[in-house]
């Protein structure tokens, strides 16, 4: 069994959007606005986008907005973006640029 080469699987998602856990906790992060509560967003808003977005939250991106949170896509079709949103009326705002339905100015 340890011999074995490893085998390449297929992905049910072909996009990934990332959410920033360490921005929510920084003292300079955004006031009233957790990353738990953008994940639930993100994932409400893709709800009709197919194939459905993978939505994760993770560790540090490296952009650290101040009073933001960092939001990262990466997908097959489309180059990585990140975004930094400070609200939760400007996350609702950025969705099509995290699905895919407009692009980066």
């Amino acid at each position: 069994m340890k011999d074995e080469a490893p085998t390449l699987e297929r992905m049910r998602w072909d996009t990934a959007i990332l959410v920033c856990r360490a921005c929510g906790k920084r003292s300079n992060g955004p006031k009233g606005m957790k990353p738990k509560a953008l994940v639930s967003i993100i994932r409400r808003d893709a709800k009709a986008v197919q194939p459905r977005p993978r939505v994760l939250l993770t560790g540090c991106l490296g952009l650290c907005p101040k009073g933001a949170v960092a939001v990262a896509v990466v997908s097959t079709s489309l180059p990585p973006r990140l975004i930094a949103v400070r609200s939760v009326a400007q996350m609702e705002a950025a969705m099509p640029l995290l699905i895919g339905d407009a692009t980066l100015r």
